[in-house]
């Protein structure tokens, strides 16, 4: 009988297992650097102090039950099962839609993009309208039952 047999693997298959071993081990460091990306995108902001900004970018520049905003930071909340405000953008302006989430994680979907919208952060999508009409503002990520009927409206303005 001979050596290997008795003491079970040899040194190749010893050798294989702690290169497998080390390269786990590795894999495993290097975790939070690839998984980064998984992160809610944006700035920090509790849903707190972006109601209250919500509120009062409503209470400057909502008439008739929507908003008319300058060029600019325009903050929009989602919340089951809507985006608010209701916008009123012209064509030609470059707005930066500021979303954030009051209860849940949705997603803003406009114009070709999507952004991944939670509570306590706040992500961007600058959107310079082309033409006038309306805007199709969708949610992406099931939020629950009136998942499929939340929308935000958006007209654009010549």
């Amino acid at each position: 009988m001979r050596r290997e047999d008795l003491l079970g693997a040899g040194r190749g298959e010893r050798m294989a297992v702690a290169a497998f071993a080390a390269a786990f081990v590795a894999l495993l460091a290097l975790m939070p650097a690839w998984r980064a990306d998984d992160r809610p995108a944006g700035e920090a902001m509790t849903p707190a102090a972006f109601a209250a900004w919500e509120s009062d970018f409503a209470a400057r520049y909502e008439t008739g039950g929507v908003a008319r905003p300058p060029p600019g930071d325009v903050p929009v909340l989602a919340r089951r099962f809507t985006f608010v405000p209701a916008l009123e953008l012209r064509v030609g302006q470059t707005y930066r839609l500021a979303f954030s989430s009051a209860d849940g994680v949705h997603s803003a979907a406009i114009a070709g993009r999507e952004v991944l919208v939670v509570p306590g952060r706040v992500t961007v999508i600058t959107l310079t309208p082309t033409r006038p009409g309306p805007l199709d503002l969708r949610c992406g990520e099931y939020c629950g039952l009136g998942h499929s009927r939340m929308r935000g409206r958006i007209t654009v303005v010549p």
